[in-house]
This record gives structure tokens, C-alpha cells and sequence, in this order.
């Protein structure tokens, strides 16, 4: 698709996605379109379209306006209130003042401005990051991971519980992302579920690694850690002993799934 002088757009391809509905279009820095309609967002990948939906993260289907800000993050107004775009991952503003949103502005870098059904409202992002916690571990019991244990159990299915910790993103909206080293080649997607479950470990050396990420797409800048050293123990059950320390040196990287 190109865009005229005129303001139009002009379809120079065959292979446009069909849109119920369309309420906007977008042609980011990067060159890709957006389209929004009442069933969700389109864009343009290679030759073809993907479609952004509530099973993306949307609040709502029904998406009002894009807007792309100076950091070339996407910004779309939906009937469900406001999402943000950062390249990897979508995350709902969620606040009892933004519901339905139909036009989006940057004034500076961190303010901006939603109309919405309420009226028009301000909104700042906090560039302060998240923490994140592991509580947790759940095997033959519930191990509290505040300082070194040892754990003995014949099922090898362990359940990691955490949680995140912002100014202003209750932990339950917060997204998480998750990877245990020695199992898991990447991190997976993310997800606001605080716990996650592995079943059939075998006698393993491995190291669970969470991070939190906000409503304003701020990320955990370290990784919380909790270490599992696995091994079967002649005349006992298997022994797993779990350590809490810190991480820094790297940051997540999105799969390529």
C-alpha cells in the first residue's frame, strides 16, 4: 500500500488482508502499514499480514486509533482502553479512568494525551522499572525460597511462584517472562500467570530466571534466580537444593516464534 499527497491510500498489491470495519491505517518508521478495524489489528510482514487480537494481549478487538510515538513504539486506542507496542511485546494500560480511547498524542517524550469516553486524559509513564520475587517453589510442599533448602521428593513436577513489585502496576497486570535454564533454549512468551509448572525433570543441573515487565513497558532490569541442583541420592529420594541470587549481565531477547 502507498500513501498519496492527498492524505488516500492506494492498494499496490493483491494480497491485502481483510478488514471489517477499518477505523485507521498507520505506515511506521519501519515501513510496516497498520490497519485497525473492529476485529483487530492488521500489519504488513514480508509479502503477507499478521492480525493482532485479544489473544495478542488487546483488551478489546475493537481498535480505534494508532499512533506511533517518538521512540517508534505503536500505540493503539481500543474500545477496552489504551495498549502499547514496544517491537516485542503488547501491554494494556489498565485503569479504571481509560476505557474506550479513539485518539492518542505524544506531547513529550514521556506524556501523553488519551481522548477517551471519559473525556480527555493525561497520561505520564514512569520510567521506573519493576523488581520481581520468586516466593516459591511448590514440590512435595510449599518451600519458601527466602533463603537455601534442600528439597526431597519423588515426583520430579516443580511449580515456580513470583510475583512483581512497580509503583504503579498491581502484580496481576503485570506481564512475565520466564526461562529455566538447562530445559528452556529461550525465554518463553510472556504471560500474567505467577506461576509456571515443569513436570519430568531429570537429574539436572538447573536455574529458573524471571523477569517482570509494567504497564509502561519498563522490564526488570535483573534477573531473579533460584538455583536447582538435581541428583539422585543413593538409599533417599532425589535431593534438590535452591539458591536465590542475581543476575545482570544479560537482557531478554523475544524468541523468534
Amino acid at each position: 500500500m502507498t500513501e498519496a499527497d492527498n492524505g488516500t491510500w492506494e492498494s499496490d498489491s493483491e494480497n491485502l488482508p481483510s478488514v471489517s470495519g477499518a477505523e485507521a491505517i498507520l505506515k511506521d518508521r519501519q515501513g510496516r502499514v497498520w490497519i485497525a478495524g473492529w476485529e483487530g489489528v492488521h500489519y504488513s510482514e514480508g509479502n503477507g499480514w499478521r492480525r493482532v487480537t485479544t489473544a495478542w494481549g488487546l483488551p478489546d478487538n475493537h481498535v480505534n486509533c494508532i499512533y506511533e510515538d517518538r521512540d517508534g513504539h505503536i500505540w493503539f486506542g481500543t474500545d477496552g482502553g489504551v495498549v502499547h507496542y514496544d517491537g516485542h511485546i503488547f501491554q494494556t494500560i489498565r485503569s479504571p479512568h481509560i476505557k474506550l480511547t479513539n485518539a492518542i498524542i505524544q506531547a513529550r517524550r514521556n506524556r501523553f494525551w488519551f481522548r477517551t469516553i471519559n473525556g480527555v486524559i493525561r497520561y505520564t509513564i514512569d520510567p521506573t522499572p519493576p523488581d520481581v520475587r520468586i516466593l516459591h517453589v511448590v514440590a512435595d510442599r510449599i518451600y519458601n525460597l527466602s533463603r537455601s533448602i534442600d528439597i526431597y521428593v519423588s515426583n520430579p513436577q516443580i511449580t515456580f511462584e513470583y510475583t512483581g513489585l512497580g509503583f504503579r502496576t498491581e502484580p496481576r497486570n503485570m506481564l512475565y517472562i520466564y526461562r529455566l535454564e538447562g530445559l528452556d533454549d529461550d525465554w518463553q512468551q510472556p504471560t500474567r500467570s505467577r506461576q509456571t509448572r515443569y513436570t519430568q525433570l531429570t537429574p539436572e543441573g538447573y536455574t529458573i530466571m524471571v523477569k517482570s515487565i509494567d504497564r509502561d513497558l519498563n522490564y526488570t532490569p535483573h534477573r531473579r534466580r533460584s538455583i536447582l541442583r538435581y541428583a539422585a541420592t543413593p538409599g533417599m529420594s532425589e535431593l534438590m537444593s535452591w539458591k536465590n541470587s542475581f543476575d545482570s549481565r544479560r537482557r531478554w531477547k523475544p524468541s523468534a516464534s
